[in-house]
């Protein structure tokens, strides 16, 4: 592909080290195949380390940003897909040597001069394990997750949401962030029982009883990370 407007001059090279993820599903040989052509990328160096073989040419197609910045998540997550944490960890660890990766002050990891494609892919290769893709296509999420309480709203970016999770599909834990400073913010928590009474526990009020359509309104002091746990009375 040429683009005058995009300053490009060379021709950029389409192959995509993410079909070892998206073909899983519905075609595993041509995926196992990916993975392989895609091991090719990496080399280990003189000191023994695995890294890529990436050049830092092409673009970041969220921004049109020079660089190999989005090569890196990309081919971590397919990795990990594959279940192969070694290449996935040589992958991102060339991010980190090559771009200024920082947390900035509002607690976000931030890649500096990356778009928001590159961040959403390295929370992908940093969050998935072998099979995410496939599993979530093929098995989808289990009853508890599906039909127990969950986050309906924070006030964003006040509040960044870190974990929410129902372990029998009557209660919820979750976990906070302040995304600009500490303070009590009020969430909003769908999908209980309508009329029961549930037991807060790191909640402004100790208790809280769900509304006729199921949902409930809590304040919460947040400092740093902060956890609620909220169950059943």
């Amino acid at each position: 592909m040429r683009s005058p407007f995009l300053t490009l001059d060379t021709c950029l090279r389409t192959a995509d080290p993410e079909e070892p993820v998206y073909q899983r599903a519905y075609a595993p040989e041509l995926a196992d195949r990916a993975y392989v052509l895609t091991r090719l990328a990496f080399e280990k160096r003189a000191d023994g380390k695995l890294r890529t073989k990436a050049p830092d040419t092409g673009f970041d197609v969220g921004n049109y940003g020079k660089g190999s910045t989005l090569a890196y998540p990309v081919i971590a997550f397919a990795m990990r897909e594959a279940g192969d944490e070694d290449l996935a960890v040589a992958a991102l660890s060339d991010l980190q040597e090559k771009r200024e990766i920082f947390v900035d002050s509002r607690g976000w990891l931030t890649v500096e001069g990356a778009s928001n494609l590159v961040h959403g892919e390295l929370a992908s290769a940093m969050l998935g394990r072998k099979g995410t893709w496939l599993n979530m296509l093929s098995k989808g999420m289990p009853d508890r997750w599906a039909n127990g309480p969950l986050i309906e709203s924070v006030p964003y970016p006040d509040v960044l949401v870190g974990r929410a999770v129902s372990n029998d599909g009557a209660d919820l834990e979750a976990v906070f962030h302040p995304g600009t400073r500490d303070g009590r913010r009020s969430v909003e928590v769908s999908q209980l029982t309508p009329g029961r009474t549930y037991t807060l526990r790191g909640a402004v009020e100790d208790t809280t009883v769900a509304s006729d359509e199921g949902t409930a309104r809590i304040d919460i002091d947040i400092v740093g990370r902060t956890e609620l746990h909220i169950t059943p009375a």
